[in-house]
């Protein structure tokens, strides 16, 4: 009997024991439940407090503009340091303006392409000459055509900023101008447009194109749009040393013609008279006339820049089409001088010609 009394009053106890560990433990997990259910209220209020502060607070939209202007200051930091690391110990270096302003054109790293193309053809040619090894020879001429055909698929679409050009050019007020420029920038579109059809048969988008045919007609456009430039160059040089002799005139007196008598320039007396006034004018004429050339451009780097540009780049169509063959030293030599110069212009604007 008393030891039924105990197991009974044993199971009881253990009953009531379990009855109260469930009861704390439902209690824990209704209060962690609750905790999370207010800490996520809490947090979506707090959100929705801050949201409406930072939309309707001028001050905070001014916290924020600044922290913006500040990470944008710390960026531009960064990167102004990273330009002057690179181009640290360059005897002339470049401004990081500058520099800007050259990656930040589409064309710059199709002159940059240029320039490694015709250095390619440079070094091929050397390599010839200089009894390299065929290998390396024709590794050279690979990476020539790599880079040509690089170029040509960057220069997709300069048809339409060429037809833009010379849309430009038509409201020109001077007539030769007008001509050369807005003639020579139909014939670059042209140029391109046949530029780009060859692209397409090289990669194969065209078969059965006749690539030596469009190639000898997109030179011919380029070979017409080079001559109509060094027209407008001479043009514009003409000019320039037309108003620099009218300034110097007007600002000293003439003189006579090396001091030789009027009678023996009208009225020669001997056969021979007119040959021995006739050369010393006409040497001190030419002389003067190049000193006068050489002043002009001097005065004028936009001007002898592009005239050198021009110069050398008309060697390039006219070994091409056979017209004056010069072989692809002298090419990649005129070639890529050209393209130096035409960095040169997209680095520091203000040394291309304009307009």
């Amino acid at each position: 009997m008393t030891v039924f009394l105990g197991s009974e009053s044993a199971r009881k106890r253990r009953e009531e024991a379990a009855t109260l560990s469930n009861s704390r433990r439902s209690s824990s997990v209704r209060d962690n439940s609750e905790f999370g259910i207010r800490w996520l209220i809490c947090y979506a209020i707090r959100i929705l407090i801050s949201t409406l502060v930072l939309n309707t607070s001028p001050e905070a939209q001014e916290y924020l503009a600044a922290k913006e202007k500040l990470q944008i200051y710390r960026h531009k930091q960064l990167v102004e340091l990273y330009c002057q690391a690179a181009v640290a110990g360059h005897e002339q270096g470049v401004s990081m303006n500058s520099w800007v302003r050259f990656n930040a054109q589409s064309q710059a790293k199709e002159k940059l392409f240029r320039a490694a193309q015709y250095a390619c053809t440079l070094l091929g040619y050397t390599l010839q000459k200089g009894g390299a090894g065929a290998q390396l020879y024709r590794t050279v001429l690979q990476l020539e055509a790599h880079m040509s055909l690089t170029r040509k698929l960057l220069r997709l679409g300069n048809s339409v900023e060429a037809l833009e050009a010379a849309k430009r050019a038509i409201h020109l007020s001077d007539s030769v101008l007008r001509l050369c420029l807005t003639i020579s920038h139909l014939n670059r579109a042209l140029y391109f447009a046949c530029d780009n059809v060859l692209w397409a048969g090289k990669t194969g988008l065209i078969s059965r194109l006749d690539q030596h045919k469009w190639s000898q007609r997109s030179f011919r456009y380029y070979l017409f749009a080079l001559i109509l430039n060094l027209t407008r160059d001479v043009y514009e040089l003409r000019l320039l040393m037309e108003c620099d002799t009218r300034h110097r005139a007007t600002k000293s007196p003439p003189s006579p013609s090396l001091g030789i008598p009027a009678d023996h320039l009208s009225y020669p007396s001997s056969p021979a008279a007119p040959a021995t006034v006739a050369l010393p004018i006409m040497s001190d004429w030419l002389r003067r006339q190049l000193h006068l050339l050489v002043a002009v451009l001097y005065s004028n780097p936009p001007l002898l820049l592009d005239l050198l540009k021009n110069s050398c780049d008309i060697f390039i169509p006219l070994d091409r089409l056979g017209v004056y063959p010069t072989g692809p030293g002298f090419v990649g030599a005129c070639g890529l001088a050209s393209s130096i110069l035409s960095i040169l212009t997209m680095v520091h604007p203000w040394l291309k010609l304009k307009p």
